[in-house]
């Protein structure tokens, strides 16, 4: 939901369908709930929107760019919405599409997982030095176990 934030200025690669409208949908709810707010104390109200609207601007364009790419077409097409009344009906459409599966012009598939799986095999590689380093008696039983845990986090 907030990884097009992360990504802010990201036009490259691809965005899955799941993050582009749970994006789409936080925008959505950020916004009713601030127009509420400007209902009861409009000048506050108001320039917290203005904030919000400016400070998610960029992120919703990359994330729509990066939508368009997983469905291996250009972020040029939202260009489309720019035509009365068809346009915006078509990049709606062109958004709900399903993701072309492996790689395609734009990249890998997005599985919005990379940094997390880079960390879990850091952390397989640590243990399995760890464990080499144990059974060749180099660390004592304690010196294992408590670097054991300080490598599993705990």
């Amino acid at each position: 939901m907030f990884r097009p934030y992360q990504r802010y200025a990201d036009f490259e690669g691809r965005s899955t369908r799941s993050e582009y409208w749970l994006f789409c949908l936080f925008v959505l709810i950020a916004e009713v709930v601030l127009l509420l707010l400007s209902a009861a104390a409009p000048s506050l109200g108001m320039l917290l929107l203005l904030i919000f609207v400016l400070g998610s601007f960029i992120p919703s364009l990359a994330v729509s760019v990066r939508r368009m790419h997983d469905t291996d077409r250009s972020g040029w097409n939202l260009l489309l919405s720019l035509i009365p009344f068809i346009g915006g009906i078509i990049v709606i459409v062109f958004c709900c599409l399903p993701s072309t599966p492996g790689d395609n012009n734009y990249g890998p598939p997005d599985t919005g997982e990379g940094s997390y799986r880079a960390a879990r095999a850091d952390q397989l590689d640590q243990l399995e030095q760890l464990g080499r380093l144990h059974a060749s008696n180099v660390l004592t039983d304690e010196e294992f176990t408590a670097r054991k845990a300080q490598i599993l986090g705990g």
